[in-house]
Order: structure tokens, then sequence, then C-alpha cells
């Protein structure tokens, strides 16, 4: 086994471990995110030239620091189904098929304007951007400021802010996986 397959079968170990006890908490966010895990581990492998093997180590490492991040910071499961909601509105599902009801942001499709739900990895990347937060130690002094914000409360002699843990990232993909309306859509929604 060489050094690269042997990092990737630690990391589907370690994922694997994480994963185990928090499947009930990834789908009270999402459906969809407990599925984005599934499929994680489902079709990963450590072989060499294994056709099941969709998924690369730092896709792993990614889901294996979401959940440690999941059990380490507060999450805020509301927010990220109010952002999940604001483009693809409000569904439901009738056997196999989803229908959409109302509301959502119309994209171009090849019948003119519709509106289309998040595929998992991208309520993954939504629930990555959009949950984890923390208190952050802002360095100001305690009574530097004539009114603070609401997410803002004086502690050990300073000023903390209630923030999201991630305010800038990175989207790299293949083709058609709409990175271009993923972008957009964060244009709309920056909060």
């Amino acid at each position: 086994m060489t050094e690269q397959q042997q990092q990737k079968q630690q990391a589907i170990d370690l994922l694997e471990t994480r994963y185990r006890g928090m499947e009930n908490v990834c789908e009270g966010i999402d459906m969809r995110l407990r599925m984005y895990f599934e499929d994680l581990l489902e079709h990963s492998s450590a072989r060499l030239d294994d056709p099941d093997d969709w998924h690369g180590l730092y896709e792993l490492l990614g889901g294996a620091k979401f959940l440690r991040c999941l059990d380490t910071y507060n999450f805020n499961t509301k927010k990220v189904q109010t952002v999940i909601r604001l483009r693809e509105g409000e569904w439901r599902q009738d056997g196999q098929v989803w229908r959409h009801i109302s509301g959502g942001l119309k994209c171009p499709g090849i019948a003119g304007g519709q509106v289309y739900r998040w595929a998992p990895f991208q309520v993954f990347a939504l629930a990555s951007i959009y949950g984890f937060y923390a208190w952050i130690d802002t360095q100001m002094p305690a009574g530097s400021k004539p009114q603070l914000l609401r997410t803002e409360r004086e502690k050990d002699g300073t000023i903390w802010d209630y923030r999201r843990l991630c305010t800038d990232f990175t989207l790299t993909g293949s083709r058609k996986i709409d990175k271009t309306g993923f972008g957009g859509f964060f244009l709309l929604n920056t909060n």
C-alpha cells in the first residue's frame, strides 16, 4: 500500500469514526446532509483503480472536519435551513418525486426559469459556511462602544462578538455543478 493509499484509508476510518452516532444530527439539519456523508462512506476506497472510488482524500478530510466542528462549535440549524429554503423554496415529496410548491429563486433552465433543489454536496457546503458560530474576542476594551450590537457581549474586560466561523471560502468543482448559480446565490445572501 502506497503512502497516498494509507492516508486515504486513515481519512476513511476517521470519517467513519466521527460519523457513527451523528447520523440523526445530520438528518436533523437536512436529510441531504446525511445522504452526503453516507455517499462519502459508501463510495470511497483506498484501493488502486477501484471504480467505486468517487471521493478524494481532501473531500474525506473536509467531511471529517465538518463533523469535528459540529461536535465542537455552536451550530445554527435554523440559519442553515433558512439559507437552503431561500433558493429552493418549499417542496413536497410525492413518492420518489419532489414537487415544487412555492417560493425560491428561479434559475435558467431548459424550459425557462425554474426552481431547483440543492444537491447533497451543496447542502454540505451551505451547512459548512452558514452553520458554525463562536464567540470571538474583538480585543476592544469593555465600555469602549456607546451601544453594543445584539451579537456582542462584554466579558473579561473586552467585547466579544458572536460570529460565523466561515467568512470566506473557495469553491472548486467539475463542469455542470452550478458553480455560477452557487456563487451568485452568495452574492444575494451575504449574512
